[in-house]
């Protein structure tokens, strides 16, 4: 308040000297005034009302008073993972936009307020959280912070009080269009099957709200100032004629004109060399200036005798206010890049059972924090014939922190670790190991280094050794590593014992005398880059100006990773309710046929098909009798349960080469189906199953293998076959294709020029120079995606449930892809080819149609100029002269085996070979590449000189 007076004082200084000034003839210039931009904390509410942003939709979150109308967003009371709450298939809120010309400053202390209720009440406490996300102008969304988390709370089946917590944002700036979002997460005490947590909002008695501490600045103006000469120019003519009183009647005339124009241009320059921070200029706003213009007042005539007088007075007064404010500015800033050598200070990261998720991956946590003095332990089974992780329930990795924007992480040199141990029975003597991964920032675990083994430690008793000074302890040299910004490192712990007794061995972290933990070469850098100076030179009336980077997100988030499903085989489901025995719907202690499994019916798949043929629960044997199936009837009495325990690659290769429905499916743990678009996790059906995970190291090669105990990705699962590691370098013969079964790991390699996006998001960013074409993507898909085997392989029917099973397509498709694929009636009367494979995530029209999308060459990214669009010219209306003269389909460009290939976009050539080439007359080469995004004609002139 004292400073709004301080304000108003100086304005009327400033007005009064004006004034002065007009009355001597003439304005000067006075001292610019600076108008701060004030922030204010501001409060949201959650609302229900949805806005779509590219392929997403948020609900909003903003100022606008409650609807009155309780709407609920809901989350599963789970111990384990914290869930989010989510309502409609949203689970973000997001604000209104950044107003143009103006940037928000979301730096300082958020409070979050919730009403929440459970299903049953008091049955779980809970701890609740927020985590803030910046949408960038292309909608991408990235995750600012996690807040800390709630005080617990033991919630009632209706709503009570509200729930509040704070979180200190770190600097923060968003700029014009972008908008930040907030999710509400739950950790529960306990597992609650088929319960629920709710949050409510958009009613004035469950308001849940954020408050942020600066939302809604005003737009930054620039107010010229202006200097004026006012040349006044009046006559005041009087003439009286006395009598007897003394009247004076004066009439005056005034006429005032002004004429005043302001004109302000602004000239920025801004250099960065090297590329570095932008330097970012200010100059002070001005006030705006009011022209002060006067007239001279009537005359009055004044007679000493009785007198009438009359006055006539006509003051002319002409002001001419020029004001011409033409200021600019120049601003050179020279960016210089300063190596300096940071000494490399080793750091003590302790393991934790709090999770992290990362796009569909959910970790523990390693860092500083000192333990929590409660005792956590991860548990493995007693094993001689594998190493295996120690897990904590169901996650076995724990990884730091992400790198800071700005940062890399050199993780080059000796590694410590130190683990507490103990096992349930005495007997076995256990070597110890580590597995160092980097984990990418949507998520994805690549394997750095597997350490060294310890030697063999005989002394592990039934309960921990003691205090820590004395854990189990070994160094591993990693050879050079840097992370990237937001990259993690990532760490798992493995055991393997001298015999095999039964039981399990125990890790125990988090707690003050358990505390296990792994030294860092190098830990937590500070944000080092080159600095900025700049020098700027204005004239008054300058505005502020703020060159605004571009900022490039990490794709749309994708949902929170699966949560883990009740077993569906449980007395809990209802098509199996009043079986008088659960266990022995499948097994039959004393009269099995199949002495080892205790299978009731024979063979294997029998015992699943008694409820699996639509009678008890979905139809799976159905999609086995179609054309194209997994081959679980060809063999019998192979599968063995020992398979989980071995994971010997010898089972799945030459005569031992097998499926069964227990090599993707562990009836005892599998849940429900929670396939969903855009994600590549392993979740429901694959609950449970023991897979082949892989490690990267050059492009267009077979990576190294790694075997883990639970799957996280579903690839995980298809990889134990459909890989080298299964069959080494004798590949089987297809069953549905006649080629030798290609090595689909090698295909889907990232490091590949391309690939679908199944172990990790593509390449292709879908942007060009005419903009971005992302939305040829179709039925929830996006450039940030991934994807499941399933969602090419299986059914050709929608509504069947997803998975491998069969198809009347060739290779478990579930559309055709063939010689066909790409047709459009417009090519002379062609069939429609719109359900074939490509087009469930291709946009059909925009690839084929001809006549609709010719001219919108930046539809798909290939272009004439960026005009016509060439796949329309080519697939919709083009011809093959050395096939034929057969209409050109994808396979004339594209590789018939679209897992991933050796050149960007999976372009092939006739020289590749089978079975990636199948035809004659497409590309033999290709004339100059191209970026992503801006593919022309000349690029391949040559390339398709069989086509016209």
């Amino acid at each position: 308040m004292m400073g709004s007076h301080r304000r108003l004082h100086v304005f009327i200084f400033h007005y009064f000297a004006a004034m002065v000034a007009v009355a001597l003839g003439f304005l000067v210039p006075l001292a610019p005034l600076a108008v701060p931009v004030v922030y204010a904390a501001e409060t949201h509410y959650l609302h229900a009302a949805a806005v779509t942003l590219g392929s997403t939709t948020y609900g909003t979150v903003n100022t606008t008073g409650l609807a009155g109308t309780l709407t609920e967003a809901s989350a599963n009371i789970n111990q384990s993972t914290w869930q989010t709450f989510s309502f409609g298939g949203k689970n973000m809120w997001v604000s209104d936009a950044t107003p143009s010309g103006a940037t928000w400053t979301l730096t300082g202390s958020w409070s979050f307020t919730i009403f929440t209720r459970q299903t049953q009440s008091e049955r779980a406490q809970f701890n609740f959280r927020a985590r803030i996300y910046k949408l960038d102008t292309n909608n991408s969304a990235t995750l600012l912070a996690t807040s800390g988390q709630s005080g617990q709370l033991k919630p009632f089946n209706t709503y009570g009080s509200s729930i509040t917590w704070s979180h200190n944002l770190a600097s923060t700036v968003l700029s014009a269009g972008e908008r930040w979002g907030v999710q509400f997460q739950a950790l529960a005490d306990r597992d609650e099957a088929s319960q629920f947590a709710y949050l409510g909002f958009d009613v004035s008695a469950r308001n849940s709200s954020v408050t942020v501490p600066n939302s809604k600045p005003v737009a930054p103006t620039s107010t010229p100032t202006s200097t004026a000469t006012s040349t006044p120019a009046s006559t005041d003519t009087a003439t009286a004629t006395a009598t007897a009183t003394d009247t004076a009647t004066a009439t005056a005339t005034a006429t005032d004109t002004a004429t005043a124009t302001d004109t302000a241009t602004v000239t920025a320059t801004a250099t960065d060399t090297p590329p570095g921070p932008t330097a970012t200029p200010t100059s002070t706003p001005l006030p705006t200036s009011t022209p002060t213009r006067t007239a001279t007042p009537a005359a009055s005539s004044t007679s000493a005798a009785t007198a009438t007088a009359t006055s006539t007075a006509t003051p002319t007064s002409t002001a001419t206010d020029t004001a011409t404010a033409t200021p600019t500015l120049t601003a050179t800033s020279t960016a210089t890049a300063t190596s300096t050598s940071t000494p490399i200070v080793p750091e003590l990261d302790y393991l934790h059972a709090m999770t992290m998720t990362i796009g569909s991956s959910t970790f523990r946590t390693a860092n500083t924090s000192l333990p929590a003095g409660t005792l956590a332990e991860a548990s493995t089974s007693v094993n001689k014939d594998a190493w295996q992780n120690f897990a904590y329930a169901a996650t076995n990795m724990w990884i730091s922190d992400a790198t800071p924007d700005g940062t890399t992480w050199v993780l080059t040199g000796q590694w410590t670790f130190r683990v507490h141990v103990r096992q349930s029975v005495s007997g076995p003597r256990f070597w110890f190991r580590a597995l160092l991964y980097r984990i990418s920032i949507g998520g994805t675990a690549t394997l750095m280094a597997t350490t060294a083994q310890t030697n063999r430690i005989d002394t592990v008793g039934t309960a921990y050794a003691g205090t820590v000074t004395n854990p189990i302890t070994w160094n591993y040299t990693l050879a050079t590593q840097v992370l990237n910004p937001g990259e993690s490192w990532g760490v798992q712990i493995q055991v393997l014992a001298d015999q095999n007794t039964g039981g399990s061995v125990y890790l125990g972290f988090d707690s003050t005398d358990q505390n296990s933990n792994i030294t860092v070469p190098s830990g937590r850098p500070a944000a080092v880059g080159p600095t900025s100076t700049a020098t700027a030179t204005t004239t008054p009336g300058t505005p502020t100006v703020t060159p605004t980077p571009t900022t490039t997100g990490v794709g749309t988030p994708g949902p929170a990773t699966p949560t883990p499903q009740n077993p569906a085989h449980n007395g809990n489901v209802s098509w199996r309710d009043g079986l008088p025995s659960i266990c022995a719907g499948c097994h039959r202690v004393h009269t099995s046929p199949a002495s080892k499994s205790l299978q009731a019916r024979w063979p294997e798949e029998a015992t699943c098909f008694v409820c699996h043929d639509g009678s008890g629960a979905p139809n799976i044997k159905a999609q086995f009798d179609k054309t194209y199936k997994m081959p679980i009837t060809a063999t019998a009495g192979i599968h063995s349960t020992a398979e989980y325990t071995t994971k010997d690659p010898a089972s799945f290769s030459g005569t031992s080469r097998h499926v069964e429905c227990t090599d993707c499916h562990n009836p005892h743990y599998a849940g429900k189906v929670t396939h969903i678009n855009g994600t590549n996790y392993a979740a429901g059906p694959q609950q449970g199953v023991w897979g082949v995970a892989v490690n990267n190291t050059a492009a267009w090669t077979a990576p190294e293998y790694s075997t883990v105990n639970q799957v996280t990705h579903e690839y995980q699962v298809c990889f134990k076959c459909h890989s080298s590691w299964a069959y080494g370098t004798n590949p089987p013969l297809s069953p549905s294709g006649g080629f030798s079964q290609t090595n689909q790991p090698k295909e889907f390699n990232t490091l590949n020029p391309a690939y679908h996006p199944v172990e990790a998001p593509g390449k292709n960013p879908f942007t060009g120079a005419n903009g971005s074409y992302a939305s040829s993507l179709i039925n929830g898909f996006n450039p940030g995606s991934t994807m499941f085997c399933t969602d090419c392989h299986r059914s050709e029917t929608p509504t069947e449930l997803k998975g491998p099973h069969g198809s009347q397509s060739p290779f478990i498709l579930q559309g055709n892809w063939d010689r066909t694929t790409g047709q459009n009636p417009g090519n002379r009367g062609m069939p429609s080819t719109s359900n074939h494979l490509c087009f469930k995530c291709h946009d059909y029209d925009r690839y084929t149609n001809f006549d609709a999308n010719r001219n919108n060459g930046w539809q798909t990214g290939f272009s004439q100029n960026g005009g016509e669009n060439l796949h329309v010219r080519h697939v919709g209306n083009g011809r093959n002269k050395l096939n034929n003269d057969q209409p050109i389909v994808c396979m004339d460009c594209h590789v018939a085996v679209p897992h991933g290939w050796q050149r960007e976009h999976l372009l092939g050539f006739d020289g590749d070979g089978a079975p990636y080439i199948n035809r004659i007359g497409g590309l033999s080469t290709i004339d100059s590449w191209a970026s992503s995004g801006n593919w022309d004609r000349p690029n391949c002139q040559t390339a398709m000189g069989n086509c016209r």
